[in-house]
């Protein structure tokens, strides 16, 4: 059974019609989206390739929890458009670089995704999404999603 998709039509508006949709944790280190119900880590890191973001997020465990690194549409829920450096509510203090997304990016029609090293990536300067490659230096903001119980 598969996911259905997100309709981020109804994420994506102005940061003023965002005040209520945000929280950032008491410790200032996690910030929850009510309307998505997925928990951000506060912080972009940087890393030298996607493989070294991807063993830290495996091994993070902010908040007693475990993180994993968004995929693209995901990470497209904080975009946004009507800001710009960086595209997102200023509660992500976003550096409004590219950061990583775990959806791998198809380069070649007629191979499998995954299968050419680039990966999605969505860009918080002005809100586009591209591709790089996993050998590059990247940014990544981990995510969990959020149980109904909270956890």
């Amino acid at each position: 059974m598969s996911a259905e998709p997100l309709d981020l039509s109804s994420l994506i508006r102005p940061a003023d019609d965002n005040k209520e949709r945000y929280e950032l944790s008491s410790d200032g280190t996690m910030i929850t989206d009510h309307e998505t119900g997925l928990t951000w880590d506060a912080e972009e890191r940087e890393f030298p390739n996607a493989d070294a973001a991807e063993k830290y997020v495996a091994k993070m465990n902010l908040g007693g929890f475990r993180w994993r690194i968004a995929d693209d549409m995901e990470m497209q829920t904080i975009v946004d458009r009507s800001l710009r450096e960086p595209a997102c509510h200023p509660i992500f203090k976003s550096k409004g670089g590219w950061l990583l997304t775990s959806t791998p990016y198809k380069l070649d029609k007629d191979k499998p995704a995954g299968s050419s090293g680039y990966v999605w990536i969505v860009h918080f300067h002005h809100g586009g999404v591209g591709d790089d490659g996993r050998n590059n230096r990247c940014w990544c903001r981990a995510v969990r999603s959020v149980s109904p119980s909270g956890q």
